[in-house]
């Protein structure tokens, strides 16, 4: 019996092959491994074509059009890389570049100047690079009268706007002098104790903020002023004109001798004005 089954069984084996051929696919599974293979090779043309062919990257963030006058102190000297930026990251990303760095752009070989303009072309190239989400000095950290003068004074100081890349590359003591200077020219005696240029300057280019200005509170203060300015010398007047009646009464009536009597009015005249004055003066 062995004997016989042995060619059939080598033809059964010759014929599978042919027989497999015949038999109806699994369009189930051959759909799918389809579908994965398409959406892998789409997915491969969407990462080439969002690649420039001479693009060049540093980490996440697009080089190819960074200014060449700042290449050297930047890029080349990996003063670009997140640790030197103030960033966690492993590689240079768009948020750390554009939002975490609170001065990303320290590199810079120089600040604004009219006789060169590598560092508008930096900034620029940052606004690009960063879609214009540009970090602004914000106003309310500032004393409201003294914010159009420090405006000014960064804009006559090369910052075309008022970034904080631009505040942050100036030397921080003229920066300092001029915001301070604002603030003693404008603003009251009082506002003046309430607000440090220093420690303005130094949250905004050391943590990226400073904190929002008090406003509130100062606009109190100029209230009570006010008020106290016109109560005080309405009250005190009362009284001296009391006093003076006073006098004058009794001079009529022989009770008290003339130079008595202007010694009172002259006592009361000092006394009226050494209450006066400060209050007007000093607050």
């Amino acid at each position: 019996m062995p004997k016989r089954r042995a060619p059939l069984i080598l033809l059964l084996t010759a014929l599978l092959p042919f027989l497999a051929t015949c038999l109806p696919p699994n369009s189930d599974v051959n759909d799918a491994t389809a579908k994965r293979q398409l959406m892998a090779e789409a997915e491969a043309g969407a990462r080439l074509s969002t690649r420039a062919p001479n693009q060049t990257m540093y980490g996440d963030i697009d080089i190819s059009a960074f200014p060449s006058c700042a290449a050297a102190s930047c890029i080349k000297s990996e003063q670009f890389s997140p640790s030197r930026i103030g960033c966690n990251s492993a590689k240079l990303t768009t948020d750390c570049l554009c939002h975490k760095a609170p001065t990303p752009l320290a590199c810079s070989p120089e600040g604004p100047s009219d006789e060169n303009n590598c560092w508008y072309q930096l900034e620029d190239w940052f606004s690009g690079a960063c879609d214009g989400n540009v970090t602004m000095v914000d106003p309310a950290t500032i004393p409201q009268c003294a914010q159009k003068c420090t405006f000014v004074t960064l804009s006559s100081l090369g910052c075309r706007s008022p970034t904080r890349n631009c505040l942050c590359i100036l030397g921080r003591q003229p920066v300092i002098d001029a915001v301070g200077s604002c603030v003693a020219q404008n603003c009251a005696k009082k506002m003046q104790g309430s607000f440090s240029s220093a420690s303005w300057r130094d949250d905004i280019c050391k943590t990226g903020q400073a904190g929002a200005y008090d406003q509130d509170a100062y606009d109190k203060y100029i209230k009570m002023v006010h008020d106290t300015r016109i109560a005080v010398p309405v009250v005190v007047v009362l009284i001296a004109a009391f006093l003076l009646a006073g006098v004058y009464n009794l001079v009529m009536h022989d009770d008290m001798s003339g130079n008595l009597a202007l010694g009172l009015i002259i006592l009361i005249v000092v006394l009226a004005l050494a209450i006066i004055l400060p209050i007007e003066f000093a607050l």
